[in-house]
């Protein structure tokens, strides 16, 4: 069962073995949060906590994404014996093997540009960007193009957040920019291959697979302060303050103009060895084989 809330609520009534994934938020925010609930809702919400209690119980094993939400099922539940840590993972060789030149959106082809990968959303935080390509040297928005993904469904009106960061970004004097509504992932492959630079700083993550994606095409990458996988992202890229714009100014130019090789051979061999898919689900498989050897 991926993403534990609300998929656990029947695990506990199931008579077949079975595997609890979490995600992040659901054994780092939600179960949690369900204990501290006041008033006839507390009520409800223990009797749930219960219930999840129940399933972490019951499973044959919990996997997580991070070293993080396996320390919060100790803590919550008092589990570990059968706790694994297995990523998510992206598929390294594909996107490293991969012939950019065939899958660059063609708006793009013979352009040099920084990219922005999160989709225009708050919890990606497009304002510092913005702020922070205000305060940009003028030949650098002379020379380079931003490109930004918009992310929204094809019968998706554009939100209000959508429209204010678009005006923003339409009214940087001299910027020269692209937003995309979508992109293929071979597409977003190709951009991280072949951009300049790539930059995120939402204020609030996981184990982001663009990033990983962007490692694997050995992209220069900044990234903000969110509370990340330290094996895969410690001494990895820039991090810089992900709501100083002045920093993230700063480090734009500093990448452009001398990113250390070193940052980027570290970055692909760590996703290499901690974020790749085909490692990651072997890893599962052989849960799968041991719950089969003993049933």
């Amino acid at each position: 069962m991926l993403f534990t809330t609300p998929h656990a609520l029947y695990a506990p009534f199931l008579t077949t073995p079975f595997i609890l994934t979490t995600r992040g938020s659901d054994i780092l925010k939600v179960i949690p949060g369900l204990r501290t609930t006041k008033g006839i809702k507390g009520w409800h919400n223990k009797i749930l906590f219960s219930i999840f209690r129940r399933a972490f119980q019951k499973a044959a094993f919990v996997t997580s994404t991070s070293q993080k939400q396996i320390d919060c099922i100790a803590d919550t539940f008092h589990l570990s014996r059968n706790c694994r840590l297995i990523r998510t993972g992206v598929d390294v060789e594909t996107i490293a093997q991969l012939d950019a030149s065939e899958y660059i959106p063609q708006p793009l082809a013979g352009v040099k540009f920084i990219f922005s990968p999160r989709w225009m959303f708050p919890q990606y935080n497009l304002e510092t960007q913005i702020a922070a390509i205000r305060l940009l040297n003028k030949t650098l928005l002379e020379e380079y193009t931003f490109v930004f993904i918009h992310g929204k469904d094809v019968f998706m009106e554009p939100d209000d957040y959508f429209l204010k960061m678009k005006d923003e970004i339409e009214n940087v004097a001299g910027l020269k920019y692209l937003i995309f509504d979508r992109l293929t992932p071979k597409e977003v492959w190709t951009c991280f291959k072949k951009a300049s630079l790539t930059i995120m700083v939402p204020h609030t993550d996981g184990t982001p697979n663009s990033a990983l994606e962007a490692m694997s095409a050995r992209c220069k990458l900044i990234m903000g302060d969110a509370d990340y996988d330290s094996i895969l992202f410690d001494d990895t890229c820039i991090r810089i303050n992900k709501t100083d714009a002045r920093q993230l100014a700063s480090a734009i130019e500093s990448a452009l103009q001398s990113y250390p090789d070193e940052l980027l051979e570290r970055a692909f061999s760590r996703v290499n060895l901690h974020g790749n898919r085909a490692i990651e689900m072997n890893k599962l498989l052989e849960l799968y084989r041991c719950i089969l050897q003993s049933n």
